[in-house]
Formats: structure tokens, sequence, C-alpha cells
């Protein structure tokens, strides 16, 4: 945690001062875009490079105002296309307890307590409810994806079998800690020349930059970081390319059903485990659930997407 306060004031005002410049530009309650029927206003622009900056320590304070404009409306415009299925469906469920797990994580990423957290946040003119409802409505969606999908969800069990089986053979595992951008689907002929321009943008600004500008994943907002993973929780292609793929460096871009995924490799160590087979299987099992909840999130998103009329002014 951040003790000194003399660090968390500079922590703030670095945020205040460069992004609030930044975004001088633009007129405040101007309606800078329609998502369906629902506006999106200057302010809430404002409030959604800030929070994005913040909660990413800062990294997007060297950004253009153009880009930084590009980056929060696009984030703005897909959480407005969820709420508008959500409104929809009347999907409203949500756990305020996450809720709080997740401002946790936030606190614990920047190394600060909640408190401070707010106080960053009233230092840039953002009310904390804003992030509070943001993350609500993630865990809406989410909620929403899992009664749509449900039924359809089918678990491989000759799969857990067969992981189980080399499972029980081995007492030390890797673990990654792996940042992600996730895109979508490309077609054969764009296919080099997209990934080039990705790749591209990871030199110049970084992974955790081009993951907030450019990854399609709910990962994009915090510059695409999944924590440490186990090598048991990855399948097929994604552990074959991670495993590959040295600390530092970033894979080759990945297939996969809901579209194309690349992974930074932040770090690795190997960790001993006690076997427990009947967790391990359940494991398994909440691995498979999720890669399918996960898929079946991003091919419904970019449905919707497709379907949702946005008009920019």
């Amino acid at each position: 945690m951040i003790k000194n306060k003399k660090n968390l004031f500079l922590f703030s005002a670095l945020f205040f001062f460069i992004i609030s410049f930044k975004c001088n530009a633009l007129v405040v309650g101007k309606i800078i875009a329609t998502v369906g029927d629902k506006p999106v206003t200057s302010v809430d622009l404002i409030n959604e490079i800030k929070l994005l900056n913040i909660i990413n320590k800062g990294a997007l304070s060297n950004q253009e105002p153009k880009i930084l404009q590009r980056i929060g409306l696009r984030s703005l415009v897909d959480r407005m296309i969820k709420q508008i299925e959500i409104d929809k469906f009347n999907a409203n469920r949500f756990s305020q307890a996450v809720v709080e797990e997740e401002i946790q994580i936030i606190c614990k990423n920047l190394e600060i307590d909640k408190n401070q957290l707010k106080k960053v946040f009233q230092n840039n003119n953002v009310p904390f409810a804003y992030l509070e409802k943001r993350i609500a409505s993630e865990l809406k969606w989410n909620s929403f994806i899992y009664q749509y999908y449900k039924n359809r969800i089918k678990i491989n069990d000759n799969e857990i079998i067969e992981k189980l089986n080399k499972i029980k053979k081995r007492k030390f595992f890797n673990e990654y800690l792996l940042s992600e951008i996730v895109l979508e689907k490309i077609s054969g002929e764009d296919f080099n020349s997209e990934i080039k321009k990705i790749k591209d943008s990871i030199k110049v600004n970084g992974f955790n930059q081009t993951a907030i500008a450019m990854s399609t994943s709910g990962t994009a907002q915090n510059g695409g970081n999944l924590g440490w993973i186990n090598e048991k929780q990855l399948y097929g292609e994604v552990k074959k390319e991670i495993s590959k793929t040295k600390v530092g460096s970033v894979t080759k871009a990945v297939s996969l059903p809901e579209g194309v995924i690349i992974f930074k490799i932040n770090d690795k160590r190997e960790i001993k485990i006690k076997i427990d087979l009947e967790k391990e299987k359940q494991n398994l099992v909440n691995v498979q659930k999720n890669k399918q909840f996960n898929t079946y999130s991003s091919l419904h998103f970019q449905n919707i997407k497709n379907s949702t009329l946005v008009k920019y002014n």
C-alpha cells in the first residue's frame, strides 16, 4: 500500500493534469455518439479516459488526444452495446460482494487501499460510483451469458480423464504470468497485415497500451493482464505457443472460434502441487465451462455489435 501521502498526491495529480489537459478539446455535455438510442456525451468519454488511465497506473498519459478519445469511445460503445442487450432481457443479476472483490483487485494492482483509490478518483473529478457501475455492468453481462448459454455447455469427459492421468504422474507444474490481446475474427487475406499492425503497435507503444487500445477482451481495461495461469488450465494451440515462448516475449497469433489471441509471457515459475484428484477434476470441468462461456460471450457480442447502429457526431 502507498503509505506516503506525498506519493499518493503525485499518483493522483499526475493523472489529473495530463489527462485533463488532453481532454480540454472536448465540449462538456456534447453528445458525441449514439449507440442504438443511447447517447454518449463528452462527460462520459472524459470519465472513461480518466478511469482507464487510473486503473492502468497512468499508462495512457503519453498518448495523443485523438488516440485517447478513440480508446475511451470504443470502450464506452462496447459497454453500451452490452447494456442494450442486458436491458432487452432484463438481465440485472449481479453480486455487490463481487463488485467489492473487483475493486480490491484494482487496489492491489495499484498498491493502494480503497480509501486512497477513492481519493484518486476525487482528485480526477471522476465519481467513484462510475467505477462501481462499470464493474456491475460487466458482471450483469457475464450473468446474462451464463443464463443464456448454460444449457449449451458440453463437458468432454474423455479429455478430462486424459488430463487427470497426466496430472497425477507429475509433482511440478509451470505457471505463467500472462497478458492477452484478443481480436475479432480476421479474414484470411487480411490476417497477416492485421497481425503486423498489432505487432508494430506492441513494439512502439508496448503490450499493455496496445491491449487497451485494440483488444476486444474484458481484460483490455487492465492492459490485458490475466495474472498467473497454471499450465493445467491451458489447452491445444494456446498451451503449445505459451510453453515455447520465452519470458518477456510475445506469442504468435492463435486463431480460436471467437477470434484471434496473442499472449505476452511476463514471467514464469515452477510450483509443486499436492494433487487432489477430485479437486483437479472439478477444476478441469470449470476450465472447460469457462472456455465455452468465453467463446459464447465473444461471439454473442460480435453478433449484437454488428446489428447495433452506432452514429458518431
